[in-house]
Formats: structure tokens, C-alpha cells, sequence
């Protein structure tokens, strides 16, 4: 990116069954996918990727081969470059009389690529810089 830092581009399958989550009471349930990481700067890092909300029983089976995320996963400086990462997934279930809860699923052992592409309309470079983008890499969750 122009001002030196770097921006993944991930594309993930993601298989998630929700459908036991449902009761009569349940009004949607609102799914987000984070990444977390550690860098040198912060000790822990949560970047939101990807979300939905589901409203109806029959769309709570999820068999999504191919998501990319949603929302950006910027970090200052090449700090991206060869980091470790966990992918959560969380459920918030909203009922229609009382409270919200919430479960979540981790996978972990995922790595970001060290080599870089340019960006569109940027110079080619090897090793990051202004204008690099990580590679899109595959981090394969599956819930």
C-alpha cells in the first residue's frame, strides 16, 4: 500500500452448519470470521475478515468453497509477511425474548505467505514495499 503497509487477500473455505443453533426462539444469527495474530508491536491482533447474518433455518448450512474476505487485513510495515495466524469463527445467537449468547471455533496453524504481489496499478516488487499485497494463500477452515 502507498503508505507501506501490507493488506492480505485471502480466499478460505468455509463449511459450517448452524442449523442445530436454531431453537423457536431464535431470531438470526450473526457469523464473523476473525484472523489473530501477534507482531512485534501488539501482542495480539484481531482483524475482522468475513460476516453474514442468518434469519432462517433453511440457510443455516454454509458450504462455502471459495470466500475471500470481506474486510480488509491491513497491518503497518511488513508484519504480515511469513505470520502465524488463528482463524475464529463466532456465532452470535439473537433470540426473540431474552438474552444473546455466543460459541465460536478456532483453526489454527495458518501462515501468511512471505513473498508479495504488487497491487493493481502499483510497481512490481519483490519483498514487499510500497504497493505490495500478500499473495493470496488458501487457509482452508472448515467447520
Amino acid at each position: 500500500l502507498e503508505d507501506g503497509s501490507n493488506e492480505a487477500l485471502l480466499s478460505m473455505g468455509l463449511n459450517a452448519n448452524m442449523s442445530s443453533v436454531f431453537s423457536w426462539n431464535t431470531k438470526q444469527i450473526f457469523l464473523f470470521l476473525q484472523a489473530e495474530y501477534e507482531s512485534e508491536g501488539s501482542t495480539r491482533n484481531q482483524v475482522s475478515l468475513w460476516d453474514r447474518i442468518i434469519e432462517r433455518p433453511e440457510d443455516a448450512v454454509l458450504n462455502l468453497p471459495h470466500v475471500r474476505n470481506k474486510y480488509r487485513l491491513i497491518d503497518k510495515g511488513a508484519d504480515l509477511r511469513g505470520r502465524a495466524f488463528n482463524l475464529t469463527l463466532t456465532w452470535n445467537v439473537m433470540n426473540k425474548v431474552g438474552g444473546t449468547y455466543f460459541d465460536s471455533v478456532t483453526s489454527s496453524g495458518h501462515t501468511l505467505p512471505t513473498e508479495y504481489d504488487a497491487a493493481p496499478g502499483a510497481p512490481r516488487q519483490r519483498g514487499g514495499g510500497m504497493g505490495a499485497r500478500a499473495r493470496r494463500g488458501h487457509a482452508g477452515v472448515r467447520i
